[in-house]
């Protein structure tokens, strides 16, 4: 014989709701003490950075690491100018800042902060993951112009970042290559192994500045010069240009690239032709 099921009461309705509210709360109970705990144990590690920094120069009056927190970006940005004041104290520490990595603590720290009680926000700073840190310090050096990412230091940081998997890292530190032209020869081969693996429109740009010393890298920038589209291979013209002289096929490139339906590539062809006003005449 089956088992006969007893109807379903309001009763036994409610209990059910009943039920199910208790478990949200104790949900809710659940995650805001553990949002409380991480609270307190940001205040911790908070309290012992401001209590324990490491040592910086500083510049009136204040750290690098705070000149460097105000940082909005552009050249016009009056810390960009603090930073040159500084000198070689200041490129030593944004290269310092472009090898940052995350902690397990500082990663959750990040993840964390949304959820952070407004009070606990306003004690502390909001934290920058090491990606953004390191993209902004890079940039922060190119802003500084290539009289110090020219210098030792700065010219190592920039080396050392192409080798980095941040594609927006690289890309910057190659354009920051490309500024100082023939002054960054020694990343050469560094550059041509960011040129091979993709398009990178920048690093094709920062070979052909460096001119004549960056022949190692014409078999790849002839075969980009060659794609059938794309504005990458108007750069890699001006580039063969630069670097091995007068080239027949890459003046055509640039002269077609003048009159494609794309728009940016029309403007990369007119830069090119900006940088290499001789590729104009016969």
């Amino acid at each position: 014989m089956g088992c006969i099921r007893e109807p379903e009461t309001a009763a036994s309705r409610g209990s059910c709701s009943s039920l199910g509210g208790t478990e949200q709360l104790a949900m809710r109970l659940r995650e805001f003490i553990f949002i409380t705990l991480m609270a307190l144990a940001v205040i911790v590690i908070g309290s012992a950075i401001c209590l324990c920094p490491p040592a910086q120069p500083r510049y009136q009056n204040k750290k690098l690491q705070a000149q460097f927190d105000q940082l909005q970006g552009g050249t016009r940005d009056p810390v960009i100018q603090t930073l040159r004041d500084i000198g070689p104290d200041a490129v030593a520490f944004l290269a310092h800042q472009m090898k940052r990595k995350d902690s397990f603590i500082k990663d959750r720290y990040v993840a964390l902060w949304p959820k952070l009680p407004a009070l606990v926000k306003s004690r502390f700073k909001q934290p920058l993951s090491a990606a953004a840190i390191r993209v902004k310090a890079v940039e922060a050096l190119r802003y500084m112009g290539p009289s110090f990412t020219g210098s030792d230091i700065g010219l190592a940081a920039l080396r050392i970042a192409l080798d980095h998997p941040d594609i927006h890292l690289r890309s910057i530190a190659e354009g920051a290559l490309g500024d100082l032209g023939p002054q960054a020869k020694a990343a050469v081969p560094a550059l041509i192994k960011c040129v091979s693996g993709c398009t990178n429109i920048n690093g094709v740009w920062a070979l052909g500045r460096i001119g004549p010393d960056a022949k190692a890298a014409l078999p790849i920038l002839e075969s980009k010069m060659r794609q059938e589209t794309g504005r990458e291979r108007v750069y890699a013209a001006g580039a063969v240009w630069k670097i091995g002289g007068e080239n027949a096929e890459a003046r055509m490139v640039v002269m077609k690239a003048l009159e494609d339906p794309d728009p940016h590539v029309r403007i990369d062809a007119k830069n090119v032709l900006g940088e290499s006003p001789d590729m104009t005449s016969r």
